[in-house]
């Protein structure tokens, strides 16, 4: 992106290079405002591939999605890729931190600790990598609060230390209203799946420690964004909230409803809205919802 190039040589805001990956679905506006850079990750139909966020865009995603016959699969970006950001990045920081998607989802982190590793060694540059655990609007939340920590002056060193204890404050909860994908995604058990089918069960779906697990059930749409609510009052009602914010796979009317109601709760607007990347969307189908929360 030229705006941010331009803007990296003319008003860098931190010594601390931040890198995410397209599946943080941070909007462009505070991409650019907290100058995080991504990698964009590979999206395949049969033979055909796509750059996410590049060259396939949610909407276009999803129209692929449900006209395909083919199993989307997302992959990670290549060592090479990764190699030639972080001596981009080098050029102007004093140092690198990457926050990618949750390592239990893609090898991707392992690419980017091996590039890291060559690159800080050529350089003398430090160049640190933190598991996030995490998607979609979590791994955003984890990708702004690092980000907004080195804007403020705090050291690499610190922000390293605190990474963790951020990760571990922050939830994701999906309402999953068509379990087609994710039974076909492969990421619960063979059981619970057809238990989903049989019973046409519309899932809550919790991302704890990197894994997805089974959180709560309804049978209507409805019920299930009341038990977002629900969880969101028994996890942070007594608790002061960093932020929150929600993404969502083409239902962007159930996700106004839940920041309204959330709002009552919290006192607070989410920081954004934004549409899903296809890493969730193809695992969790259109009309899926996903809030992400994160503690002070």
């Amino acid at each position: 992106d030229m705006v941010m190039q331009n803007d990296l040589v003319s008003n860098r805001k931190s010594n601390i290079g931040i890198l995410s990956d397209s599946a943080c679905d941070i909007p462009k506006e505070l991409l650019e405002k907290y100058q995080i850079q991504t990698v964009p990750l590979t999206v395949s139909f049969g033979e055909e591939f796509y750059l996410d966020q590049l060259t396939i865009k949610p909407k276009q995603f999803l129209d692929k999605l449900e006209k395909s016959t083919e199993i989307p699969k997302s992959s990670q970006p290549s060592l090479m890729d990764f190699t030639n950001r972080y001596n981009y990045l080098s050029t102007h920081y004093d140092s690198i931190i990457s926050v990618p998607l949750n390592g239990k989802f893609s090898g991707m982190i392992n690419s980017s600790r091996r590039a890291a590793t060559a690159v800080s060694k050529n350089i003398g540059k430090a160049i640190d990598i933190i598991d996030s655990k995490t998607a979609t609007g979590a791994l955003g939340l984890n990708v702004l609060r690092t980000a907004e920590a080195a804007i403020n002056g705090m050291s690499h060193e610190d922000i390293i230390k605190n990474a963790q204890e951020w990760t571990n404050k922050t939830k994701l909860f999906i309402s999953c209203v068509n379990t087609k994908y994710l039974i076909s995604s492969g990421r619960i058990s063979t059981f619970k799946a057809l238990a989903l089918q049989l019973f046409k069960i519309k899932p809550i779906i919790a991302l704890e420690d990197g894994e997805l697990k089974l959180s709560k059930i309804s049978f209507t749409s409805k019920d299930s964004y009341k038990k977002i609510l629900d969880l969101m009052k028994e996890n942070y009602e007594h608790k002061k909230m960093w932020n929150y914010c929600i993404t969502h796979v083409d239902n962007l009317e159930a996700a106004q409803y839940l920041s309204q109601e959330i709002e009552k709760i919290s006192g607070r607007k989410p920081l954004y809205i934004e549409d899903a990347s296809p890493m969730l969307a193809g695992k969790v189908g259109p009309k899926a919802v996903a809030v992400a929360i994160m503690e002070e």
